[in-house]
C-alpha cells in the first residue's frame, strides 16, 4: 500500500510541477525533481519484487511522469525558441543571478558594504535582462527596483532613482496583472517614486506613488509576507504626502498603517523589517505630536523608538536611522517636559548615529543636524558657550555636506542661522542664511513644474528677511539689501534671466545670442500651462521631465559659455550694489523688513543707504493688522462703517509704526502748489506686501497721511524695477485694448464693465474692445502685442496657496484659464501700461509673499513697465469711478503713478469713512 501511495504522489508532483512551475528553481533542482519523481513512480516495482500484474497504480504513476515530462519538454522547447529570437533570455542564469544578488543585498544591509551593493545591483539587472517573458520576471524586477533605490539612498545618485522607476513602470506595464508577486513590484515602484518626490519635489511622482502603493496593498491581500512590506511602503508615501499637504488624515493613516504592520511582525522572524517600521513609526508619532500636541503620541514615539534602536547593532544599515529618530523623539520630549535625562540620552543617541554613518552617506547631514539641535538645547539650558560652538559647527557641516539632499542642506542652513542669530552671533548668522539663499535657485530647479517650484520655495519663506535683519544688526545695510534681492523673488529672477537684453551680446557674439534666444523660446514653451498638464501615463510624464532636465542643463551650458566671453561675466545676473543704488535717481527706494530679531526700513538713495529702526513693527503686530484688514475688505464688509473703522486703525498703525519714521528720516513733506510731488518706491517684505503702505495715515482724524506728502509706487525687487525702466519708451499715442466682461460664465455680472470700456474709447478712439463672448483667450493673446495699454474689466481669481494659478476670468475661462503663467510667458514689445480693474490682482500668496507671484507682476514680466492693480475686492461702481479719474489724468499726459495717486485722493474725498473703497489700487513700476 505504501508503495502505491509513493508512486501516485511522485507522479502527481512531477505532473503538477511541469504544469505550474515558473522556473524559479535552478536547472540542477529541476533535473532532480524529474529523476526523483520517475524513481518514485517505479517504486512499487522495486520493493518486494515485481508489482502485481496489471497494477493500475504503476500505470497511472508512470503516465503522470510521462505527461509531466512531455509538458516540460514542450515548455522547454518554447523557451529555446524564444532564446533563438532573444539570445539574452536565460531563465537559469536569471534565477542564479537573482539569488546571488539578493544575498549581496542582505550583506549590504548587515555590513553597509557598498561593493556588495554595487555587485548586487548588477546581478539583479542581469536577472531582469535574462528573464524576458518569464513569469518570475516580476519578482526580479521588484528586487532590482529595491536595490537601485537602496543604492540611491546610500550614494545619492539621481540616475539610480530614475532607473528604478523606469524598471518598475516597465514591469508593471508588461508583466501579468494577476501575478501574485505584482504587489511587491508595485510597492517597490511606489517607494522609488516617493523617494524621488522627496528629493526633487515633483508632486506627480507622489501622486503616482500613492496610487501604486494602494494598489500594491490591494494585490497583496492574500500574501501576508508581501502585505507587511506593502503596508510599510504605503505608510512612507502617506508621510511624504502629509509633509506636502499638511492633511492630518494622511498622517493618521500612516500611523495606523504602521501600527498594523507592527502587530503583524510581532512574532515573526523578520527583525530587519520590524526595526524599519519601529523607526518609521517613531518619527511619524513625533510629527503628529508636533501637529496635535497629544502627549500620548510623544510617549509612544519614545517607546517604539527605543525598541527599534535597541534591536539593531552598529554596522547594520538601519543602525543610524534608528538611533537618529529615537534621539529626535527624546529631544522633542525634553522640549516638552524639560527632563534632563531625555536630553542627555538624545545627545548620546544622536552621537552614535553621527559616529557610525559614512562620510559619503547622504543621510549624514540629517544626523548632524539632529545632533546640532540637541546640543543647542544643552547650550540654552546651561549657557555654556562650548555647547554653542559645537552646535554651530555641527550645523555648518550639515549645510555644506555636498552629498546631502538639497532640502536637508537648506533646512540645516536655516537652523545654523537661527542658532547663531539667537545667540547674537550675527556674522555667522549672515553666512549661514546666505549659504541657504544660494541654494534656493537649485531647490526651484527649472526641471520642475511651476507648482512644484512654488512648494519648494514655500518651505524656506522668510529666509531673506531674517538674513537681512542679521546683516543690519551687523551694521551692514548694503549686505542686507543684496540678501533681500537674492533671496526674494527667486522665480521672478529666473524669469528675468530669460528676458535679458541680447543687444550687446548680438553685436559681439551673434551666434551665442541666437543660441540663447532659441533656448529661451524652448524654456518658455515648457512652461505652457496647456502642454504641461499631467499625463495619466507615467512614461509620458517621464519624457517631459527628461526634456525639461536636458533643456535646463543646456541653459546652464549656454550661460557658462556666454559668461566666459570677455565683458560678459555678469550676463543674466542680478544687479550689483552700485546698480541698485543707481535706481534711486528719481526718488528713494525703501525696503521694509520685519523679522523676529529686528525690524527696519532700509533706504536706498543717491548718496548710498541707511537704516531706520522700526521697533513697533513686529511679526506679531503685522500679522494682527493683516487679519484686521482681511476682515475689513471682505465683499460684505466694504461699506460696513464699523468694519471700516477697523481698517482706519490699520492705516493709522502703518503710519505710526512704519511710514512716519521713514518720511521723517527722508524729510518728506507735502509739496507747495506748483511743485512736483516727491516720489517713493516701496519694497515691502513678507506679510507687509498684503498691506496698503501707500494709504498709511490718520485719515479719519484729519492727521498726517502719506497720500498728502508723496506719490507711492511698489516694486517686488529693485531688479524688476530696473528692467521695467529699461523697457520704458517715450510718449506715444496710446493704442488701448480693453477686455470687458459684463457677463462671465459661472460668475456674477459686472454691470459697469461695458461702461469702463466705453469710457476708455471716448478718451482714446483707437481703443480695441473685446467684450463678453469676444473675450476669448486666443483673441486676447492675438491683440496684446499690438497694444500699448491693456485694460481688463473682469473678474479675477487668486489662489493664495498656488499663486501661479491666479487668473483673469475671460469668456472661455472654464475651458482655457488665462493664468499668471500665461501672462508671464509673453514678451510684448509695445506694452506700456496695464490696468487690471479686477479683484486681488496684486495680492501675493501667503506662503510665497516674497515671491511676488500675482497678476500684476506677471503683466510686468510680459513687458508692461507699469501696472495698476488691486489688493482686494472692488465695488463695481467705485471701480468705474476710479478708472474714469485715472484715465482722465492719463489723457492729459500725466504719469500713471501720479494718475493713481490723484485718483486715490479723489476717491478718499468722496468716501472718507470707507477706506476699503479707495485704498486698494496700487501702482507697480517706474
Amino acid at each position: 500500500m505504501w508503495g502505491d501511495i509513493v508512486a501516485l504522489l511522485s507522479g502527481a508532483v512531477v505532473l503538477l510541477y511541469a504544469l505550474t512551475v515558473d522556473r524559479s528553481v535552478s536547472r540542477r533542482q529541476h533535473h532532480m525533481i524529474f529523476i526523483s519523481g520517475g524513481m518514485g513512480a517505479l517504486y512499487p516495482l522495486t520493493i518486494g519484487g515485481a508489482a502485481p500484474a496489471g497494477s493500475w497504480v504503476t500505470a497511472v504513476a508512470i503516465s503522470m511522469v510521462v505527461c509531466g515530462a512531455f509538458v516540460d519538454l514542450v515548455r522547454n522547447e518554447m523557451v529555446f525558441k524564444r532564446q533563438r529570437a532573444d539570445p539574452s533570455l536565460d531563465p537559469n542564469r536569471a534565477f542564479n543571478s537573482n539569488i546571488e544578488g539578493r544575498s549581496l543585498l542582505q550583506r549590504f544591509d548587515r555590513t553597509g558594504d557598498v561593493q556588495a551593493l554595487n555587485k548586487g545591483v548588477e546581478l539583479l539587472r542581469q536577472a531582469v535582462r535574462a528573464s524576458s517573458g518569464e513569469p518570475q520576471r516580476t519578482e526580479y524586477a521588484a528586487n532590482l527596483v529595491m536595490a537601485l533605490r537602496g543604492r540611491y539612498q546610500r550614494l545619492g545618485g539621481d540616475g539610480d532613482l530614475d532607473d528604478a522607476i523606469e524598471v518598475g513602470r516597465d514591469a508593471a506595464r508588461t508583466e501579468p496583472v494577476r501575478d501574485p508577486r505584482r504587489g511587491g513590484l508595485l510597492s517597490q515602484l511606489s517607494s522609488a517614486l516617493r523617494a524621488r518626490h522627496d528629493r526633487s519635489g515633483d508632486l506627480a511622482d507622489l501622486d503616482e506613488a500613492l496610487n501604486a502603493g494602494r494598489e500594491a496593498v490591494s494585490v497583496s491581500r492574500r500574501h501576508p509576507g508581501d502585505r507587511v512590506l506593502c503596508l510599510g511602503e504605503l505608510s512612507a508615501v502617506l508621510l511624504s504626502r502629509y509633509a506636502r499637504t499638511e492633511d492630518l488624515a494622511d498622517l493618521d493613516e500612516a500611523v495606523d498603517t504602521l501600527e498594523q504592520v507592527l502587530l503583524a511582525t510581532r512574532s515573526a522572524d523578520r527583525p530587519f523589517v520590524r526595526v524599519a517600521h519601529l523607526t518609521a513609526l517613531c518619527r511619524a508619532l513625533v510629527q503628529r505630536y508636533e501637529r496635535t500636541g497629544q502627549a500620548a503620541d510623544l510617549d509612544r514615539a519614545v517607546e517604539v523608538g527605543r525598541q527599534g534602536a535597541d534591536q539593531v547593532s552598529a554596522g547594520y544599515r538601519l543602525y543610524e536611522p534608528s538611533q537618529n529618530n529615537f534621539a529626535l523623539a527624546l529631544r522633542v520630549r525634553y522640549q516638552c517636559l524639560r527632563n534632563q535625562g531625555d536630553l542627555d540620552e538624545a545627545i548620546g543617541r544622536a552621537k552614535r548615529a553621527v559616529a557610525t554613518v559614512p562620510d559619503d552617506d547622504p543621510g549624514r547631514a540629517s544626523h548632524l543636524l539632529n545632533l546640532a539641535l540637541a546640543v543647542h538645547e544643552r547650550y540654552l539650558a546651561t549657557q555654556d558657550r562650548r555647547h554653542l560652538v559645537k552646535a554651530l559647527a555641527l550645523a555648518r557641516k550639515a549645510t555644506f555636506n555636498a552629498v546631502a539632499e538639497l532640502p536637508t542642506r537648506v533646512a540645516a542652513g536655516l537652523a545654523w542661522g537661527d542658532i547663531a542669530a539667537s545667540a547674537a552671533e550675527y556674522r555667522e548668522a549672515v553666512e549661514a542664511f546666505e549659504t541657504a539663499i544660494r541654494l534656493l535657485p537649485h531647490i526651484a530647479s527649472r526641471e520642475l513644474r511651476r507648482a512644484d517650484q512654488e512648494y519648494r520655495l514655500g518651505q524656506s519663506t522668510g529666509v531673506a528677511v531674517t538674513a537681512a535683519a542679521c546683516a543690519v544688526a551687523q551694521e551692514r545695510p548694503e549686505k542686507a539689501v543684496m540678501l533681500l534681492e537674492q533671496g526674494r523673488g527667486v522665480l521672478l529672477s529666473q524669469a528675468l534671466d530669460v528676458r535679458t537684453s541680447l543687444a550687446p551680446l548680438r553685436r559681439r557674439h551673434p551666434e551665442l545670442a541666437d543660441e540663447f534666444e532659441q533656448v529661451r523660446r524652448e524654456l518658455d514653451a515648457m512652461s505652457d500651462p496647456v502642454a504641461d498638464l499631467d499625463d495619466e501615463d507615467g512614461m509620458g510624464r517621464e519624457q517631459i521631465r527628461k526634456a525639461r532636465r536636458a533643456m535646463a542643463a543646456r541653459w546652464d551650458t549656454v550661460l557658462e559659455r556666454i559668461r566666459a566671453k570677455k565683458g560678459f561675466s555678469d550676463f543674466a545676473r542680478g544687479p550689483s550694489l552700485d546698480e541698485l543704488v543707481g535706481q534711486t535717481s528719481q526718488g528713494p527706494l525703501v525696503f521694509l523688513n520685519v523679522s523676529k530679531y529686528r525690524s527696519d526700513a532700509i533706504i536706498l538713495e543717491p548718496g548710498g543707504m541707511r537704516t531706520v529702526p522700526l521697533p513697533d513693527a513686529t511679526p506679531k503686530s503685522v500679522h494682527e493688522q493683516v487679519l484686521k484688514l482681511a476682515d475689513a475688505v471682505r465683499p460684505e464688509h466694504l461699506i460696513d462703517r464699523q468694519r471700516q473703522q477697523g481698517f482706519a486703525e490699520v492705516l493709522a498703525w502703518l503710519w505710526d509704526a512704519i511710514v512716519e519714521p521713514v518720511l521723517d528720516a527722508l524729510d518728506v513733506h507735502q509739496p507747495q502748489p506748483g511743485q512736483d510731488w516727491p516720489r517713493l518706491w516701496w519694497v515691502p517684505t513678507g506679510s507687509l506686501a498684503l498691506l496698503p503702505i501707500h494709504a498709511a495715515g490718520r485719515h479719519n482724524t484729519g492727521g498726517a497721511t502719506l497720500l498728502d506728502r508723496a506719490v507711492s509706487s511698489y516694486t517686488p525687487t529693485v531688479r524688476a524695477l530696473a528692467r521695467a525702466r529699461a523697457r520704458m519708451r517715450g510718449h506715444r499715442t496710446p493704442r488701448p485694448l480693453v477686455v470687458s466682461m459684463s457677463h462671465t460664465p459661472g460668475a456674477a455680472p459686472l454691470a459697469n464693465a461695458h461702461a469702463e470700456a466705453a469710457m476708455v474709447r471716448d478718451l482714446f478712439p483707437a481703443t480695441k474692445i473685446l467684450a463678453d463672448d469676444e473675450a476669448l483667450v486666443e483673441c486676447v493673446l492675438e491683440e496684446l502685442p499690438r497694444s500699448t495699454l491693456a485694460h481688463f474689466a473682469c473678474h479675477a481669481v487668486t489662489d493664495l496657496d498656488a499663486p501661479s494659478q491666479g487668473r483673469l476670468l475671460l469668456h472661455d475661462h472654464e475651458q482655457r484659464p488665462f493664468t499668471v503663467v500665461d501672462v508671464s510667458r509673453l514678451d510684448l514689445r509695445n506694452a506700456e501700461v496695464a490696468y487690471l480693474s479686477s479683484c486681488h490682482t496684486a495680492q501675493p500668496g501667503y506662503r510665497l509673499s516674497d515671491e511676488a507671484i500675482h497678476l500684476a507682476s506677471s503683466f510686468q514680466l510680459a513687458g508692461f513697465s507699469q501696472v495698476i492693480a488691486t489688493l482686494w475686492p472692488l465695488l463695481d461702481a467705485v471701480a468705474l469711478e476710479f478708472a474714469t479719474e485715472v484715465y482722465r489724468q492719463l489723457s492729459g499726459s500725466v504719469e500713471a503713478s501720479v494718475a493713481v495717486h490723484h485718483a486715490t485722493r479723489a476717491a478718499r474725498d468722496m468716501y472718507p469713512n470707507l477706506p476699503a473703497l479707495w485704498a486698494g489700487h496700487i501702482h507697480v513700476g517706474p
